[in-house]
C-alpha cells in the first residue's frame, strides 16, 4: 500500500517537473514525505518536507507552508526535538493568524498540540 503510494507520488513528481508545475511538485513531495514517514524513513521524510517547503515558499502557497511545517513539527516532536518543534509550530500558528485562519478547526488542533508539547 505504501509502496504503491510512493510510486504514484514519484510518477507525479516526474510529470510536474516535466511541465514546470512547482505547486503540483510541492504537493507530490509532501505526499511522498508522509508515505516515507509511514515506512519509518525519517531522513527521507525530512528531506521531502524541506523540498516541499522550499517550493511552497517560492510559489507563496501559505496553506502548503502551514501543512508542511505542522507535519515537520510533529515529526520533530516525536523525535524528542521539542524546542525545534515548538518554534516550527509557532511559525505555523503565527502564519495562520496573519491570514485569518486562526479559528479554523485544524488550526485550533495545531494550537492544542503546541500547548500539549509544553510550548506555550
Amino acid at each position: 500500500e505504501v509502496d504503491a503510494a510512493l510510486a504514484a507520488y514519484q510518477a507525479a513528481q516526474a510529470q510536474y517537473r516535466a511541465i514546470g508545475d512547482r505547486l503540483g511538485l510541492a504537493n507530490a513531495l509532501l505526499g511522498e514525505a508522509a508515505a516515507r514517514l509511514r515506512n519509518a524513513e525519517v531522513d527521507a521524510a525530512l528531506a521531502g518536507y524541506a523540498s516541499a517547503l522550499e517550493l511552497y515558499r517560492e510559489v507563496h502557497d501559505r496553506v502548503g507552508i502551514m501543512n508542511t511545517q505542522s507535519s515537520w513539527a510533529r515529526l520533530e516532536h516525536s523525535q524528542g526535538e521539542t524546542a525545534s518543534a515548538c518554534a516550527r509550530m509557532r511559525e505555523v500558528l503565527d502564519l495562520a493568524e496573519s491570514i485569518g485562519f486562526g479559528r479554523y478547526p485544524i488550526v485550533r488542533g495545531w494550537h492544542e498540540e503546541y500547548e500539549s508539547w509544553g510550548c506555550g
